[in-house]
């Protein structure tokens, strides 16, 4: 739906942030795609406590009947099917894209993957490689958004992490992690300076601190929503 849209449209955004976009073909939509993960567990939990503590769009129910749940559900190994490219004639309703890690080339050209949990150097990797592509971008932040608080399933996230439910839901997606988190070493072995420009990158992020910032969201009224896939 992106790219129909970007393909009729007259405009051309110098960046696109979604929670939802998967991951396009080489060479399509953008000049760089960027994804960053989260260990999978740890986002399930997330995603968990949202939809039942904060939006309270869902029923709460015991954490291993969710997991259980999730098994039939396309929030199954989701980061996987996201970073798997595919066309539109791939998706299936209800079901949405398959897991397919084979499709996933983290040495593409146009794509980089980073960690939430090491955020900090993902960012100072990315402004690296931006900077081999001719662009200049401070990605310095002044603090955490969207983030949940872990109302007591820290441990339940933990307790479920090995179980043979929890590896179902999360298999290919922990799998994933740790080629994301192995090639992540490569991009800051390849960075000369990367101490130097990891205490540079954090020195950034406090002055935003000190002094933040005037950005706001634009209002709902302007955001560009996008159609469903019709079934």
């Amino acid at each position: 739906m992106l790219r129909d849209h970007l393909q009729a449209s007259d405009s051309r955004p110098r960046a696109i942030t979604s929670h939802l976009v998967t991951l396009p073909p080489p060479g399509a939509v953008a000049q760089l795609k960027v994804a960053i993960l989260r260990e999978p567990m740890a986002r399930i939990g997330s995603a968990f406590r949202f939809t039942t503590t904060v939006q309270q769009s869902a029923q709460k129910v015991p954490f291993a009947r969710h997991l259980e749940q999730l098994l039939s559900s396309t929030l199954a190994n989701y980061q996987t099917r996201h970073l798997s490219p595919q066309e539109p004639v791939d998706w299936v309703y209800r079901r949405g894209w398959a897991a397919r890690p084979e499709l996933i080339d983290l040495e593409r050209d146009d794509l980089f993957v980073g960690l939430v949990e090491r955020y900090d150097e993902s960012m100072v990797a990315l402004e690296a490689k931006l900077e081999r592509m001719g662009q200049s971008w401070n990605l310095a932040y002044p603090q955490r958004f969207n983030t949940t608080s872990s109302h007591g399933l820290a441990d339940l996230e933990e307790r479920h992490r090995c179980t043979p439910m929890g590896l179902a839901v999360t298999e290919l997606d922990l799998s994933l992690y740790r080629r994301v988190e192995e090639r992540l070493e490569e991009h800051l072995g390849a960075i000369p300076d990367v101490e130097d420009r990891l205490l540079h990158f954090r020195q950034r992020c406090q002055a935003l601190v000190d002094q933040p910032p005037d950005v706001r969201i634009k209002p709902q009224s302007e955001w560009l929503t996008l159609p469903c896939p019709a079934p």
